[in-house]
């Protein structure tokens, strides 16, 4: 009798204790459940998350041609590196000493940079004052204009061609863009007008633009094409030079090169402002190669010429 009542309670306890794990399992899968539940409707409701990518190179492999927004933006360096104005492909450039000693050096100098980034600015007509000045060459300059023309025409801007000042952080934007290089503000002459004053007060650069107007030789320039390969992009020009026909008789001589060492041929000076390089005559030009490299912000800035 006790026997039977002893496995009476061991079957109890054993029935009790699976119904417990049951009970326990079965909150615990519920309480799992709803957690989740609450875990993916919280994750739902966020703002996705930015995926961030690696800045694109322009093209890997071999040279091809560049895209026609890069083609764009590579001839408009270009045309500022030799001070030619637009998108012109074929010009014929006065020959007044920057661009014939860039092609004789292949570099820039700071000086050259500089000139190169202040004929890229926007040339705003002489508007500051005397006491907004700290330069005495500037005051002079201010007291020129005053003088030589009137008070109102002065404060009207009409003189700008001859009389003109241009921003100094214009002038740093520029120059980070076309070299990449942190600009040094200074006075810089260049062969027209004769010298840029830089007053650091005001921060603007003062020019006197009045020029002679002796007849120059010229240099003759074409843009042939655009490429690209991996992060730099590369300007293929050719380049020539002609006198001004006062050397001999009338005749305007017509060199394969910067350094007049091969005439290709002498023609009339009347059908010498006609005369340009061309797609059917190019070859007999020197060939060069101008190239420009990609900076972080996708910019294409100058890095050297060869020839």
């Amino acid at each position: 009798m006790e026997t039977n009542e002893k496995k009476k309670i061991s079957v109890t306890t054993v029935l009790l204790a699976v119904i417990f794990i049951a009970l326990v399992a079965i909150i615990g899968y519920l309480t799992f459940t709803r957690v989740m539940d609450h875990a993916n409707r919280q994750n739902s409701t966020k703002e996705p998350t930015s995926v961030v990518e690696e800045e694109p190179k322009i093209l890997t492999g071999e040279e091809t041609d560049a895209p026609s927004d890069i083609k764009s933006e590579i001839l408009s360096k270009t045309n500022a590196l030799l001070k030619i104005e637009n998108d012109k492909t074929t010009v014929n450039i006065e020959d007044v000493g920057h661009t014939k000693e860039l092609f004789e050096n292949l570099t820039l100098d700071s000086d050259n940079k500089l000139r190169l980034a202040l004929y890229i600015s926007k040339k705003d007509n002489l508007h500051s004052t005397k006491q907004e000045v700290s330069r005495k060459e500037v005051i002079d300059l201010i007291n020129d204009y005053i003088n030589f023309y009137t008070i109102d025409q002065y404060f009207s801007g009409d003189y700008i061609g001859e009389y003109n000042q241009i921003d100094g952080d214009e002038v740093a934007r520029n120059y980070k863009e076309l070299f990449n290089e942190e600009i040094n503000h200074k006075d810089v002459n260049d062969w027209c007008p004769f010298i840029y004053y830089y007053d650091a007060k005001s921060n603007q650069y003062y020019a006197n633009n009045q020029c002679g107007g002796i007849a120059s030789d010229m240099i003759l320039y074409y843009f042939d094409k655009a490429t690209v390969r991996d992060n730099e992009a590369y300007a293929y020009i050719y380049i020539g030079y002609m006198d001004n026909g006062t050397h001999e008789n009338n005749k305007t001589n017509i060199f394969s090169d910067i350094d007049k060492k091969n005439i290709l041929e002498t023609i009339s000076s009347e059908n010498s402002q006609n005369y340009t390089i061309t797609a059917s005559n190019k070859e007999k030009f020197t060939k060069y190669k101008i190239t420009f490299k990609l900076d972080k912000s996708n910019n294409y800035y100058f890095d050297k010429i060869e020839k």
